[in-house]
């Protein structure tokens, strides 16, 4: 009798063990499609260096769940092209752009405003440094204190150490 009674006991707890388990949602950010750590080059009015450096930079959403997203070179030029802005975004089309938005990495003396015009994603559109398929990222930035239009090209961080540039 009492290994039966134990037997059912262990039963009815497993049982309940069980069906307590919780299936969670994680969800997903506004921007996922467009949100991305990515290795671009830099143009300054379109015109690439022999040789460019490859600078690391991130988009990622805003935290208010709109159809905006920051663009943020996370200081690399930390001379004077520096950028932390958000973007309208189209997520959709996966294109992306603003008219004088406000640029929270610029200069102290200066006006800080970024326009980015001909912002574009585009999945499964560029290659990493071994060759893995990955998305691409395209957009020209200038600033209120510069005439210079800079030309961002890229493409999307694999994870893997042998595509860090």
């Amino acid at each position: 009798m009492y290994k039966t009674s134990f037997k059912i006991l262990i039963a009815v707890a497993a049982v309940l063990s069980l069906s307590c388990k919780k299936t969670y949602d994680v969800g997903q950010t506004n921007a996922v499609k467009v949100a991305n750590n990515w290795w671009v080059t830099v143009a300054p009015n379109g015109v690439l260096k022999p040789n460019p450096a490859h600078v690391f930079i991130n988009t990622y959403d805003v935290s208010a769940q709109t159809d905006s997203f920051w663009l943020d070179d996370l200081n690399h030029d930390a001379a004077r092209y520096r950028y932390k802005t958000k973007a309208a975004v189209d997520l959709n089309a996966l294109t992306f752009s603003t008219t004088s938005s406000a640029n929270l990495r610029a200069p102290a003396a200066t006006p800080n405003t970024a326009t980015i015009t001909e912002g574009k994603v585009i999945p499964k559109g560029g290659r990493s440094l071994t060759g893995v398929v990955t998305d691409s990222i395209y957009f020209k930035i200038k600033f209120s204190y510069s005439d210079t239009v800079f030309t961002v090209a890229g493409v999307g961080r694999t994870g893997f150490i042998e595509d860090d540039y």
